[in-house]
């Protein structure tokens, strides 16, 4: 396997080089779609969409835009043991704009707070979960992540640090390889473990 591609990074090649003093790193969002705030998420968007000159040839306006969002966000629901319910919080689960809206919020919370792991060619993002190649070690990303946590929002993250050269990542392991007296990364898929000693009825919509 030689790269994975992401939404809004560059692509993650195995010839990515490291130097000796740094490491991989995880970070990732804690249900991520019910800590995202609608109405920001809409503005970032509006403001996306705007900087992209992509409305200015079209029958509609920023304002028809932002109704049709709020109208599509707001009022997603579903039904179990014949009652409705709604989502109160954040980005309803489910709605097809929800990962679109979230990953385009994302990526102005990383230009706006990650600025320490924000290098290019040194990070890497799908949605929620994030790649980092840092010069941190496991003690110093613990208090990074822990600042992280205490900027005002509900975006809350959690980490993992490397462990004998190899992290796993979405569905892949990546592990640090030295050839030619070069780090480089070696990415190979990673299968999660699954129960398989569970049996669903006939009728089972799961």
């Amino acid at each position: 396997m030689g790269q994975i591609g992401f939404l809004c990074a560059p692509v993650l090649t195995a010839d990515v080089k490291l130097n000796q003093d740094e490491h991989l790193a995880s970070l990732d969002i804690q249900d991520i779609y019910t800590k995202i705030p609608v109405s920001k998420a809409i503005d970032i968007t509006l403001k996306r969409l705007d900087e992209s000159k992509k409305l200015d040839n079209l029958p509609f306006t920023k304002t028809d835009i932002k109704e049709l969002l709020i109208l599509a966000l707001k009022n997603s629901y579903f039904q179990f043991n014949d009652k409705f319910y709604k989502q109160n919080t954040g980005l309803p689960m489910g709605n097809t704009l929800s990962s679109t809206l979230a990953d385009i919020y994302m990526d102005e919370y990383q230009k706006q707070y990650l600025h320490e792991v924000n290098i290019p060619n040194k990070i890497w993002r799908y949605i929620d979960d994030i790649l980092i190649i840092t010069k941190m070690n496991k003690p110093r990303l613990d208090k990074y992540v822990y600042d992280l946590n205490k900027i005002r929002g509900t975006i809350q993250f959690t980490s993992e640090f490397e462990q004998i050269d190899q992290i796993n990542y979405l569905d892949t392991m990546l592990t640090k390889t030295i050839i030619n007296n070069e780090t480089i990364l070696k990415i190979r898929w990673f299968r999660k473990g699954t129960a398989t000693d569970r049996d669903f009825r006939n009728n089972s919509r799961q």
